[in-house]
C-alpha cells in the first residue's frame, strides 16, 4: 500500500499509567465517518511506542479523508502544563495527513486518541491526536494468501524483520516466513526462523512452529511440550501484528510487536 506519510521522527512519552478497559466499547461505537468514545482514561496518561505490543489487537483507523495536517500534540510538561489538549499552544511540528493509517492503544479526555504510526522503515511516532479527525478504517485482520501481505516488515524499535512470501504453486495452506532479530548492547542475542507458516480462520491467522500450528491462539499460550520457537502472525493492512513464546532466539530476543511493510 502506497504511503503519503509525511511526519517527523518523533517519540513522545508521558508520565503516568497506561490501561486499554473500554477498548472493546469503543469498537463498538465506531461508525464509518467518525469515533464516539466515552473516556477512561485521563488525557495526561502514558502513551508510549512500548504500548504496541503484537499479541494485543489494535483498531487502525486512518486520517479522514478532508484533513490537510494532523499534528500530533503536546505532553504534559513543566514547559507545557495545561497539555495534551485540542489548543493550538500544544500543537507539535509532526504531522500525518490523510489516509496515514494509525495504531490506537488508549484514548482519554479532551477527546483525545494516543496513536502510533509505523513508517516504511519501521520508525514509530507515537503521541496524542484529536480522536475526530480519525476515519473508521477497520480493525478486521485479512487473507495471508495476498500479494500485500507478501515481502519485507520492520520493527525498528526491535531492530527486527521478517519477510512473508507465497507457498509453492497449488499449496495454499501456508505462506513461507522468514525473519532476524538482534539485542543490545550491552551484550548481543539473535534469533532466526524460516519455514512454513500454516493459516487457519479463513487465512486470516498464521502461525510457525516446528510442528504443524496455524496461529489459533497466542504463541505465548501454554503447550506441552513448549521446547520449540512458535511465532503467531496477523496482516491487518498497513501493519503486521506478530506474538512469540520467546523461544526464538538468545536472551532478550523476541519476535513480538507490530510491523510495518518496507517499501520498495
Amino acid at each position: 500500500m502506497a504511503r503519503q506519510a509525511v511526519y517527523r521522527n518523533t517519540c513522545w512519552s508521558m508520565m503516568g499509567f497506561n490501561m486499554r478497559a473500554g477498548m472493546k466499547a469503543w469498537l463498538a461505537a465506531v461508525s464509518s465517518a467518525a469515533f464516539s468514545i466515552a473516556v477512561t482514561t485521563p488525557a495526561w496518561a502514558s502513551c508510549e511506542a512500548s504500548d504496541l505490543w503484537g499479541a494485543d489487537d489494535f483498531p487502525t483507523p486512518e486520517v479522514a479523508s478532508t484533513v490537510d495536517r494532523l499534528h500530533f500534540l503536546a505532553p504534559q510538561s513543566a514547559e507545557t502544563p495545561n497539555c495534551p489538549s485540542l489548543s493550538e499552544e500544544c500543537r507539535l511540528p509532526a504531522y500525518l495527513v490523510a489516509g496515514d493509517e494509525v495504531l490506537i492503544t488508549e484514548f482519554g479526555s479532551e477527546g483525545l486518541a494516543c496513536a502510533h504510526y509505523i513508517s516504511a522503515t519501521g520508525k514509530v511516532s507515537s503521541g496524542w491526536l484529536d480522536k475526530s479527525k480519525l476515519a473508521a478504517y477497520g480493525d478486521d485482520f485479512v487473507a495471508f494468501d495476498s500479494p500485500e501481505a507478501y515481502g519485507e516488515w520492520v520493527n525498528a524499535l526491535y531492530d527486527s524483520t521478517i519477510t512473508i512470501s507465497p507457498s509453492a504453486e497449488g499449496e495454499g495452506a501456508y505462506v513461507l516466513v522468514e525473519g532476524d532479530a538482534s539485542r543490545g548492547p550491552p551484550s548481543y542475542n539473535m534469533g532466526a526462523f524460516s519455514g512454513p507458516a500454516y493459516m487457519s480462520d479463513n487465512n486470516r491467522l498464521a502461525g510457525y512452529e516446528d510442528d504443524h500450528y496455524g496461529g489459533e491462539e497466542p504463541a505465548s499460550a501454554p503447550r506441552t511440550p513448549m521446547d520449540s520457537c512458535r511465532i503467531r502472525f496477523r496482516f491487518a493492512g498497513h501493519y503486521l501484528h506478530v506474538d512469540d513464546n520467546n523461544l526464538c532466539g538468545g536472551h532478550g530476543v523476541t519476535f513480538s510487536g507490530v510491523y510495518a511493510k518496507t517499501q520498495p
